[in-house]
Protein backbone atom coordinates (compact mmCIF):
# COMPACT_ATOMS: atom_id res chain seq x y z
CA UNK A 1 0.00 0.00 0.00
CA UNK A 2 1.13 3.53 -0.69
CA UNK A 3 -0.01 4.92 2.64
CA UNK A 4 1.10 3.22 5.82
CA UNK A 5 1.63 4.11 9.45
CA UNK A 6 -0.77 4.70 12.27
CA UNK A 7 -2.15 8.11 13.08
CA UNK A 8 -0.34 9.94 15.81
CA UNK A 9 -1.73 12.27 18.42
CA UNK A 10 -1.92 16.02 18.23
CA UNK A 11 0.85 17.61 20.23
CA UNK A 12 -0.39 20.91 21.61
CA UNK A 13 2.31 23.38 22.67
CA UNK A 14 0.75 23.68 26.13
CA UNK A 15 1.41 20.03 26.81
CA UNK A 16 5.20 20.36 26.62
CA UNK A 17 7.71 22.83 27.95
CA UNK A 18 9.98 22.44 24.91
CA UNK A 19 9.51 21.71 21.20
CA UNK A 20 8.17 18.22 20.64
CA UNK A 21 9.82 17.80 17.24
CA UNK A 22 13.46 18.25 18.21
CA UNK A 23 14.15 14.51 18.03
CA UNK A 24 14.26 12.30 14.91
CA UNK A 25 11.67 9.96 16.41
CA UNK A 26 9.03 12.72 16.19
CA UNK A 27 10.32 14.76 13.26
CA UNK A 28 10.01 13.49 9.69
CA UNK A 29 12.45 16.15 8.45
CA UNK A 30 15.19 14.95 10.79
CA UNK A 31 14.45 11.38 9.75
CA UNK A 32 14.79 12.29 6.06
CA UNK A 33 18.10 14.03 6.72
CA UNK A 34 19.46 10.84 8.26
CA UNK A 35 18.46 8.74 5.25
CA UNK A 36 20.77 8.38 2.22
CA UNK A 37 19.38 10.21 -0.80
CA UNK A 38 18.40 7.74 -3.56
CA UNK A 39 20.22 8.28 -6.83
CA UNK A 40 18.29 5.77 -8.94
CA UNK A 41 14.55 5.37 -9.27
CA UNK A 42 12.65 2.15 -9.83
CA UNK A 43 12.93 2.75 -13.56
CA UNK A 44 16.73 3.19 -13.38
CA UNK A 45 16.39 6.89 -14.21
CA UNK A 46 18.63 9.30 -12.39
CA UNK A 47 16.70 11.29 -9.82
CA UNK A 48 18.00 13.54 -7.10
CA UNK A 49 15.70 14.06 -4.17
CA UNK A 50 15.35 17.86 -4.06
CA UNK A 51 15.50 18.37 -0.29
CA UNK A 52 17.33 21.30 1.20
CA UNK A 53 20.49 20.45 3.09
CA UNK A 54 19.56 21.65 6.57
CA UNK A 55 16.06 21.82 8.04
CA UNK A 56 15.37 23.02 11.54
CA UNK A 57 12.98 21.22 13.83
CA UNK A 58 9.52 22.77 13.64
CA UNK A 59 8.08 23.39 17.07
CA UNK A 60 4.68 24.75 16.04
CA UNK A 61 3.41 22.31 13.41
CA UNK A 62 1.52 19.16 14.42
CA UNK A 63 2.45 15.96 12.62
CA UNK A 64 0.63 12.69 12.10
CA UNK A 65 2.78 9.66 11.41
CA UNK A 66 0.74 8.83 8.32
CA UNK A 67 1.60 12.22 6.82
CA UNK A 68 5.21 11.21 6.27
CA UNK A 69 4.17 9.20 3.20
CA UNK A 70 2.34 12.21 1.83
CA UNK A 71 5.53 14.27 2.14
CA UNK A 72 7.38 11.68 0.07
CA UNK A 73 4.55 11.82 -2.49
CA UNK A 74 4.81 15.61 -2.59
CA UNK A 75 8.52 15.53 -3.44
CA UNK A 76 8.64 12.44 -5.65
CA UNK A 77 5.27 12.30 -7.45
CA UNK A 78 3.68 15.76 -7.48
CA UNK A 79 6.25 17.34 -9.86
CA UNK A 80 5.16 14.88 -12.58
CA UNK A 81 1.45 15.43 -11.97
CA UNK A 82 1.94 19.21 -12.00
CA UNK A 83 4.19 18.88 -15.08
CA UNK A 84 6.94 20.93 -13.43
CA UNK A 85 9.60 18.22 -13.35
CA UNK A 86 11.13 19.61 -16.57
CA UNK A 87 10.57 23.26 -15.66
CA UNK A 88 11.38 23.53 -11.96
CA UNK A 89 12.82 20.17 -10.84
CA UNK A 90 13.87 21.40 -7.39
CA UNK A 91 10.86 23.57 -6.60
CA UNK A 92 9.04 21.06 -4.42
CA UNK A 93 12.07 20.54 -2.23
CA UNK A 94 12.37 24.30 -1.73
CA UNK A 95 8.70 24.61 -0.92
CA UNK A 96 8.99 21.76 1.56
CA UNK A 97 11.69 23.77 3.30
CA UNK A 98 9.40 26.81 3.42
CA UNK A 99 6.88 24.88 5.52
CA UNK A 100 9.12 25.27 8.57
CA UNK A 101 7.31 27.71 10.83
CA UNK A 102 4.54 28.14 8.23
CA UNK A 103 1.65 25.86 9.21
CA UNK A 104 -0.66 27.28 6.53
CA UNK A 105 1.68 26.04 3.80
CA UNK A 106 2.35 22.80 5.68
CA UNK A 107 -1.34 21.91 5.76
CA UNK A 108 -1.89 22.99 2.13
CA UNK A 109 0.96 20.73 1.00
CA UNK A 110 -0.49 17.81 2.92
CA UNK A 111 -4.06 18.54 1.79
CA UNK A 112 -3.10 18.32 -1.89
CA UNK A 113 -0.69 15.40 -1.50
CA UNK A 114 -3.09 13.33 0.59
CA UNK A 115 -5.95 13.91 -1.87
CA UNK A 116 -3.98 12.71 -4.90
CA UNK A 117 -2.18 9.89 -3.10
CA UNK A 118 -5.34 8.52 -1.52
CA UNK A 119 -7.33 8.82 -4.75
CA UNK A 120 -4.72 6.78 -6.60
CA UNK A 121 -4.97 3.83 -4.19
CA UNK A 122 -8.73 4.19 -3.62
CA UNK A 123 -8.56 5.38 -0.02
CA UNK A 124 -11.00 7.87 1.55
CA UNK A 125 -9.76 11.44 1.33
CA UNK A 126 -10.55 12.33 4.94
CA UNK A 127 -6.98 13.47 5.60
CA UNK A 128 -7.42 16.12 2.90
CA UNK A 129 -10.31 17.75 4.70
CA UNK A 130 -8.55 17.62 8.05
CA UNK A 131 -5.66 19.61 6.60
CA UNK A 132 -7.99 21.99 4.75
CA UNK A 133 -9.76 22.79 8.02
CA UNK A 134 -6.39 23.81 9.44
CA UNK A 135 -5.00 25.64 6.42
CA UNK A 136 -7.92 27.85 5.36
CA UNK A 137 -8.40 29.70 8.69
CA UNK A 138 -4.66 30.40 8.89
CA UNK A 139 -4.65 31.91 5.39
CA UNK A 140 -7.78 33.96 6.09
CA UNK A 141 -6.23 35.24 9.30
CA UNK A 142 -3.05 36.28 7.48
CA UNK A 143 -5.12 38.16 4.89
CA UNK A 144 -7.17 39.95 7.54
CA UNK A 145 -4.08 40.89 9.56
CA UNK A 146 -2.06 41.80 6.42
CA UNK A 147 0.70 39.40 7.44
CA UNK A 148 0.92 37.63 4.09
CA UNK A 149 4.29 36.18 3.14
CA UNK A 150 5.65 33.94 0.38
CA UNK A 151 4.53 30.79 2.18
CA UNK A 152 0.92 31.98 2.01
CA UNK A 153 1.27 32.56 -1.75
CA UNK A 154 2.49 28.99 -2.18
CA UNK A 155 -0.26 27.69 0.10
CA UNK A 156 -3.04 29.35 -1.91
CA UNK A 157 -1.54 28.04 -5.15
CA UNK A 158 -1.73 24.46 -3.89
CA UNK A 159 -5.31 24.97 -2.71
CA UNK A 160 -6.26 26.33 -6.14
CA UNK A 161 -4.67 23.33 -7.80
CA UNK A 162 -6.47 20.99 -5.39
CA UNK A 163 -9.79 22.53 -6.43
CA UNK A 164 -9.01 22.10 -10.12
CA UNK A 165 -7.78 18.54 -9.60
CA UNK A 166 -11.00 17.63 -7.80
CA UNK A 167 -13.26 19.37 -10.33
CA UNK A 168 -14.30 22.22 -8.01
CA UNK A 169 -13.83 24.93 -10.60
CA UNK A 170 -15.74 27.70 -8.79
CA UNK A 171 -13.64 27.32 -5.65
CA UNK A 172 -10.49 27.29 -7.75
CA UNK A 173 -11.50 30.66 -9.20
CA UNK A 174 -11.80 32.23 -5.77
CA UNK A 175 -8.34 30.99 -4.84
CA UNK A 176 -6.88 32.18 -8.16
CA UNK A 177 -8.44 35.63 -7.70
CA UNK A 178 -6.91 35.86 -4.24
CA UNK A 179 -3.60 34.52 -5.48
CA UNK A 180 -3.40 37.18 -8.19
CA UNK A 181 -3.99 39.91 -5.59
CA UNK A 182 -1.28 38.45 -3.37
CA UNK A 183 1.16 38.31 -6.28
CA UNK A 184 0.37 41.90 -7.23
CA UNK A 185 0.93 42.99 -3.64
CA UNK A 186 4.25 41.12 -3.66
CA UNK A 187 5.27 43.06 -6.76
CA UNK A 188 8.01 42.35 -9.29
CA UNK A 189 10.75 40.20 -7.83
CA UNK A 190 13.68 38.13 -9.00
CA UNK A 191 12.81 35.41 -6.48
CA UNK A 192 12.71 32.30 -8.69
CA UNK A 193 10.20 30.40 -6.58
CA UNK A 194 7.61 33.19 -6.53
CA UNK A 195 8.02 33.72 -10.26
CA UNK A 196 7.64 29.98 -10.86
CA UNK A 197 4.42 29.98 -8.86
CA UNK A 198 3.23 32.97 -10.88
CA UNK A 199 3.82 31.18 -14.17
CA UNK A 200 2.08 28.04 -12.93
CA UNK A 201 -0.84 30.20 -11.78
CA UNK A 202 -1.20 31.57 -15.32
CA UNK A 203 -1.30 27.99 -16.58
CA UNK A 204 -4.01 27.04 -14.07
CA UNK A 205 -5.97 30.17 -14.97
CA UNK A 206 -5.94 29.18 -18.64
CA UNK A 207 -7.20 25.69 -17.81
CA UNK A 208 -10.04 27.12 -15.76
CA UNK A 209 -10.87 29.65 -18.49
CA UNK A 210 -11.27 26.86 -21.03
CA UNK A 211 -14.23 25.60 -18.98
CA UNK A 212 -16.01 28.91 -19.60
CA UNK A 213 -14.97 30.81 -16.47
CA UNK A 214 -13.61 34.34 -16.66
CA UNK A 215 -9.85 34.60 -16.46
CA UNK A 216 -8.10 36.14 -13.47
CA UNK A 217 -5.13 37.32 -15.55
CA UNK A 218 -5.78 40.07 -18.05
CA UNK A 219 -3.39 39.83 -20.98
CA UNK A 220 -1.58 43.04 -19.99
CA UNK A 221 -0.84 41.57 -16.55
CA UNK A 222 1.08 38.55 -17.87
CA UNK A 223 4.41 40.37 -18.13
CA UNK A 224 6.37 41.72 -15.19
CA UNK A 225 9.42 43.96 -15.02
CA UNK A 226 11.78 41.05 -14.44
CA UNK A 227 12.85 39.07 -17.50
CA UNK A 228 12.03 35.35 -17.10
CA UNK A 229 15.54 34.41 -18.14
CA UNK A 230 16.94 36.34 -15.16
CA UNK A 231 15.18 34.20 -12.59
CA UNK A 232 15.10 30.94 -14.54
CA UNK A 233 18.88 30.61 -14.39
CA UNK A 234 18.59 30.73 -10.60
CA UNK A 235 16.23 27.79 -10.34
CA UNK A 236 17.50 25.52 -13.14
CA UNK A 237 20.68 23.47 -13.06
CA UNK A 238 23.62 25.23 -14.70
CA UNK A 239 24.32 22.16 -16.85
CA UNK A 240 20.77 22.19 -18.22
CA UNK A 241 20.57 25.74 -19.56
CA UNK A 242 18.72 24.49 -22.66
CA UNK A 243 15.84 24.03 -20.22
CA UNK A 244 15.67 27.83 -20.00
CA UNK A 245 14.78 28.02 -23.70
CA UNK A 246 12.17 25.30 -23.31
CA UNK A 247 10.68 27.13 -20.32
CA UNK A 248 10.56 30.39 -22.26
CA UNK A 249 8.79 28.57 -25.12
CA UNK A 250 6.17 27.24 -22.73
CA UNK A 251 5.67 30.65 -21.12
CA UNK A 252 5.09 32.26 -24.52
CA UNK A 253 2.66 29.51 -25.50
CA UNK A 254 0.65 29.98 -22.30
CA UNK A 255 0.58 33.74 -22.95
CA UNK A 256 -0.87 33.01 -26.39
CA UNK A 257 -3.32 30.61 -24.74
CA UNK A 258 -4.42 33.43 -22.43
CA UNK A 259 -5.34 35.49 -25.50
CA UNK A 260 -7.18 32.55 -27.08
CA UNK A 261 -9.21 32.01 -23.91
CA UNK A 262 -10.09 35.70 -23.62
CA UNK A 263 -11.33 35.57 -27.22
CA UNK A 264 -13.19 32.33 -26.53
CA UNK A 265 -14.98 33.94 -23.58
CA UNK A 266 -15.81 37.01 -25.65
CA UNK A 267 -17.22 34.80 -28.39
CA UNK A 268 -19.48 33.02 -25.91
CA UNK A 269 -20.63 36.35 -24.50
CA UNK A 270 -21.37 37.90 -27.90
CA UNK A 271 -23.17 34.87 -29.26
CA UNK A 272 -25.39 34.51 -26.20
CA UNK A 273 -26.29 38.19 -26.12
CA UNK A 274 -29.77 39.26 -27.31
CA UNK A 275 -28.06 42.07 -29.23
CA UNK A 276 -25.77 39.69 -31.11
CA UNK A 277 -25.18 40.96 -34.65
CA UNK A 278 -23.70 38.16 -36.80
CA UNK A 279 -22.71 40.55 -39.56
CA UNK A 280 -20.30 42.49 -37.34
CA UNK A 281 -19.64 40.24 -34.36
CA UNK A 282 -18.65 37.17 -36.37
CA UNK A 283 -16.34 39.19 -38.57
CA UNK A 284 -14.53 40.50 -35.48
CA UNK A 285 -14.24 37.03 -33.90
CA UNK A 286 -12.95 35.36 -37.07
CA UNK A 287 -10.48 38.17 -37.72
CA UNK A 288 -9.04 38.05 -34.18
CA UNK A 289 -8.94 34.24 -34.15
CA UNK A 290 -7.02 34.13 -37.42
CA UNK A 291 -4.49 36.63 -36.04
CA UNK A 292 -3.94 34.40 -33.01
CA UNK A 293 -3.63 31.30 -35.18
CA UNK A 294 -0.97 33.10 -37.22
CA UNK A 295 0.85 34.04 -34.01
CA UNK A 296 0.62 30.40 -32.94
CA UNK A 297 2.27 29.33 -36.19
CA UNK A 298 5.03 31.88 -35.62
CA UNK A 299 5.60 30.48 -32.11
CA UNK A 300 6.28 27.06 -33.61
CA UNK A 301 9.20 28.53 -35.56
CA UNK A 302 11.34 29.12 -32.44
CA UNK A 303 14.89 27.82 -33.09
CA UNK A 304 14.79 25.32 -30.23
CA UNK A 305 11.52 23.93 -31.61
CA UNK A 306 12.85 23.58 -35.15
CA UNK A 307 15.99 21.89 -33.85
CA UNK A 308 13.92 19.42 -31.80
CA UNK A 309 11.71 18.66 -34.80
CA UNK A 310 14.74 17.91 -36.96
CA UNK A 311 16.24 15.72 -34.26
CA UNK A 312 13.01 13.74 -33.89
CA UNK A 313 12.75 13.22 -37.64
CA UNK A 314 16.31 11.88 -37.80
CA UNK A 315 15.59 9.59 -34.88
CA UNK A 316 12.49 8.20 -36.63
CA UNK A 317 14.45 7.54 -39.80
CA UNK A 318 17.09 5.68 -37.81
CA UNK A 319 14.40 3.51 -36.21
CA UNK A 320 12.73 2.46 -39.46
CA UNK A 321 12.51 -1.30 -39.70
CA UNK A 322 12.76 -1.91 -35.97
CA UNK A 323 10.86 -4.97 -34.83
CA UNK A 324 9.53 -3.20 -31.76
CA UNK A 325 6.74 -0.86 -32.78
CA UNK A 326 6.20 2.33 -30.77
CA UNK A 327 2.89 3.02 -29.10
CA UNK A 328 0.32 4.39 -31.51
CA UNK A 329 -3.12 5.94 -31.58
CA UNK A 330 -5.31 3.02 -32.63
CA UNK A 331 -4.48 2.03 -36.22
CA UNK A 332 -3.06 5.42 -37.15
CA UNK A 333 0.66 5.52 -38.02
CA UNK A 334 2.82 5.72 -34.88
CA UNK A 335 4.58 9.00 -34.17
CA UNK A 336 7.43 8.21 -31.76
CA UNK A 337 9.14 10.90 -29.68
CA UNK A 338 12.21 10.87 -27.50
CA UNK A 339 12.00 14.49 -26.26
CA UNK A 340 9.15 14.56 -23.75
CA UNK A 341 9.18 18.36 -23.42
CA UNK A 342 8.88 18.82 -27.17
CA UNK A 343 6.02 16.32 -27.31
CA UNK A 344 4.24 18.06 -24.44
CA UNK A 345 4.44 21.47 -26.10
CA UNK A 346 3.20 20.01 -29.39
CA UNK A 347 0.11 18.72 -27.59
CA UNK A 348 -0.46 22.18 -26.11
CA UNK A 349 -0.01 23.64 -29.59
CA UNK A 350 -2.65 21.33 -31.13
CA UNK A 351 -4.95 22.18 -28.21
CA UNK A 352 -4.92 25.84 -29.25
CA UNK A 353 -5.39 24.99 -32.92
CA UNK A 354 -8.60 23.17 -31.99
CA UNK A 355 -9.76 25.98 -29.72
CA UNK A 356 -9.16 28.54 -32.47
CA UNK A 357 -11.21 26.42 -34.86
CA UNK A 358 -14.03 26.13 -32.31
CA UNK A 359 -14.06 29.91 -31.90
CA UNK A 360 -14.38 30.44 -35.66
CA UNK A 361 -16.87 27.59 -36.13
CA UNK A 362 -18.57 26.78 -32.80
CA UNK A 363 -19.87 23.36 -33.78
CA UNK A 364 -18.95 19.84 -32.71
CA UNK A 365 -17.32 17.57 -35.25
CA UNK A 366 -14.32 17.13 -37.47
CA UNK A 367 -14.83 20.10 -39.78
CA UNK A 368 -12.99 22.07 -41.02
CA UNK A 369 -10.22 19.65 -42.07
CA UNK A 370 -7.59 21.59 -40.10
CA UNK A 371 -9.46 20.79 -36.89
CA UNK A 372 -9.57 17.09 -37.67
CA UNK A 373 -5.87 17.06 -38.55
CA UNK A 374 -4.99 18.80 -35.27
CA UNK A 375 -7.07 16.32 -33.26
CA UNK A 376 -5.50 13.27 -34.92
CA UNK A 377 -1.98 14.67 -34.52
CA UNK A 378 -2.70 15.45 -30.88
CA UNK A 379 -3.80 11.87 -30.21
CA UNK A 380 -0.83 10.39 -32.10
CA UNK A 381 1.55 12.60 -30.12
CA UNK A 382 -0.18 11.81 -26.83
CA UNK A 383 0.09 8.06 -27.45
CA UNK A 384 3.86 8.41 -27.67
CA UNK A 385 4.07 11.00 -24.88
CA UNK A 386 2.30 8.62 -22.55
CA UNK A 387 5.06 6.03 -22.90
CA UNK A 388 7.67 8.59 -21.81
CA UNK A 389 6.10 9.37 -18.44
CA UNK A 390 5.13 7.36 -15.39
CA UNK A 391 2.24 9.71 -14.62
CA UNK A 392 0.28 11.87 -17.03
CA UNK A 393 0.02 15.46 -15.77
CA UNK A 394 -3.22 17.31 -15.29
CA UNK A 395 -2.55 19.79 -18.09
CA UNK A 396 -3.30 16.97 -20.59
CA UNK A 397 -6.96 16.87 -19.58
CA UNK A 398 -8.10 19.88 -21.62
CA UNK A 399 -6.32 18.81 -24.85
CA UNK A 400 -8.00 15.40 -24.64
CA UNK A 401 -11.33 17.09 -23.89
CA UNK A 402 -10.98 19.15 -27.05
CA UNK A 403 -10.21 16.09 -29.17
CA UNK A 404 -13.43 14.60 -27.83
CA UNK A 405 -15.28 17.56 -29.33
CA UNK A 406 -13.80 16.63 -32.73
CA UNK A 407 -13.73 12.82 -32.77
CA UNK A 408 -17.17 12.28 -31.34
CA UNK A 409 -20.28 10.21 -31.82
CA UNK A 410 -21.58 11.98 -34.91
CA UNK A 411 -18.42 12.57 -36.91
CA UNK A 412 -15.66 10.00 -36.75
CA UNK A 413 -13.21 8.92 -39.43
CA UNK A 414 -12.53 5.32 -38.49
CA UNK A 415 -16.04 4.04 -37.88
CA UNK A 416 -17.78 2.16 -35.10
CA UNK A 417 -17.52 -1.19 -33.43
CA UNK A 418 -19.92 -3.50 -35.26
CA UNK A 419 -21.37 -4.93 -32.05
CA UNK A 420 -21.95 -1.49 -30.56
CA UNK A 421 -23.09 0.88 -33.31
CA UNK A 422 -23.14 3.90 -30.98
CA UNK A 423 -19.62 3.32 -29.68
CA UNK A 424 -17.04 5.16 -31.77
CA UNK A 425 -13.48 3.95 -31.70
CA UNK A 426 -11.66 7.28 -31.52
CA UNK A 427 -14.08 8.79 -29.03
CA UNK A 428 -13.80 5.85 -26.64
CA UNK A 429 -10.00 5.94 -26.92
CA UNK A 430 -10.03 9.57 -25.79
CA UNK A 431 -12.37 8.79 -22.88
CA UNK A 432 -10.16 5.87 -21.84
CA UNK A 433 -7.08 8.12 -21.76
CA UNK A 434 -8.92 10.56 -19.51
CA UNK A 435 -10.12 7.77 -17.22
CA UNK A 436 -6.57 6.47 -17.03
CA UNK A 437 -5.33 9.90 -15.87
CA UNK A 438 -7.87 9.73 -13.05
CA UNK A 439 -6.76 6.20 -12.08
CA UNK A 440 -3.02 6.82 -12.16
CA UNK A 441 -2.75 10.45 -11.03
CA UNK A 442 -5.74 10.85 -8.73
CA UNK A 443 -7.26 13.66 -10.80
CA UNK A 444 -11.04 13.63 -10.47
CA UNK A 445 -11.25 16.41 -13.06
CA UNK A 446 -10.30 13.87 -15.75
CA UNK A 447 -13.45 11.87 -15.03
CA UNK A 448 -15.41 15.13 -15.00
CA UNK A 449 -14.16 15.73 -18.55
CA UNK A 450 -15.39 12.27 -19.60
CA UNK A 451 -18.84 13.00 -18.17
CA UNK A 452 -18.91 16.33 -20.00
CA UNK A 453 -18.00 14.67 -23.31
CA UNK A 454 -20.66 11.98 -23.01
CA UNK A 455 -23.28 14.55 -22.03
CA UNK A 456 -22.20 16.78 -24.91
CA UNK A 457 -22.72 14.15 -27.60
CA UNK A 458 -25.84 12.86 -25.85
CA UNK A 459 -27.48 16.31 -25.99
CA UNK A 460 -26.70 17.71 -29.46
CA UNK A 461 -29.32 20.46 -29.08
CA UNK A 462 -27.53 21.98 -26.07
CA UNK A 463 -24.49 24.21 -26.53
CA UNK A 464 -21.47 22.03 -25.75
CA UNK A 465 -19.64 24.85 -23.95
CA UNK A 466 -22.64 25.21 -21.64
CA UNK A 467 -22.45 21.51 -20.80
CA UNK A 468 -18.74 21.76 -20.02
CA UNK A 469 -19.45 24.77 -17.79
CA UNK A 470 -22.15 22.89 -15.90
CA UNK A 471 -20.35 19.55 -15.59
CA UNK A 472 -17.08 21.07 -14.42
CA UNK A 473 -18.66 22.13 -11.15
CA UNK A 474 -21.02 19.19 -10.58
Amino acid sequence: MLISGAQGEWCHPIQASMPVYNQPSTNIFLQLQNEPLPSVSQDDETYELPLIQAIGAPDDTPLYTVDSSYLHFFVLELPSILAVDHLFPNAMGRILGMTIGNPALWHSVLALSSFLADKIVGRPTSRTYIHLQSSLPLIQSAIQNTTINDSHIAAVFFLAYLNLASGEIASAGRHLDGLLLMLEQRGATDDPLINAIRRLTIRLDNVRGMTGRSLCFATHKLDIAISPREWLVKILDTDKLSAVDWALAEFELEDIANQFVHLHLRARSLRSSPTHNPATDEHELVFRAEILLTELQRWKLRPIFLAAEADENLSRLACLGNILQPSSFLAYPPLPFKNVVYASLLIMYYRLQILGSLIIRPELGDQPPERYEAAINLCRTFASYKTLRQKIPSLMIVPLLFTGFVLGERDYPQGTFQAFPLLTVEFEWVCEQLADIDRTSGLTSASVAVNALRATWGNPDVNFWDIVFQKSDS
